[in-house]
């Protein structure tokens, strides 16, 4: 209800939005991803979300929930998938480490 709500309102006023789900802390596994997609595809059909917020998790769960997103329908070329990796992120010597490295490093 309440992302239909946000679209409506996003389509009526001309506003964009990125949708945050990063208050899902902590939950995994496939009902995680099922509610993931099923909100995608709720917010799909609405050309204003440019974006969704994805909860912090390890590099692999990121990577699964990124995919639901995509499959529920917003596709990379109108809605970024912003994340929130832990610790450090370029080394004393400019390279990329931790988890940031691990999620660049990924095949898709």
């Amino acid at each position: 209800e309440k992302l239909r709500i946000l679209t409506a309102a996003c389509a009526e006023h001309k506003v964009w939005a990125i949708v945050d789900f990063t208050t899902w802390v902590g939950k995994e596994g496939a009902s995680t991803r099922n509610a993931l997609r099923q909100a995608a595809v709720a917010i799909a059909s609405c050309e204003r979300i440019s974006g969704v917020a994805l909860p912090k998790a390890p590099p692999a769960v990121l990577s699964q929930l990124a995919s639901e997103v995509r499959s529920g329908g917003l596709a990379p070329d109108r809605c970024s998938v912003l994340v929130s990796v832990d610790g450090d992120m370029i080394d004393d010597d400019g390279d990329f480490e931790g988890a940031l490295k691990e999620l660049l490093e990924e095949e898709h």
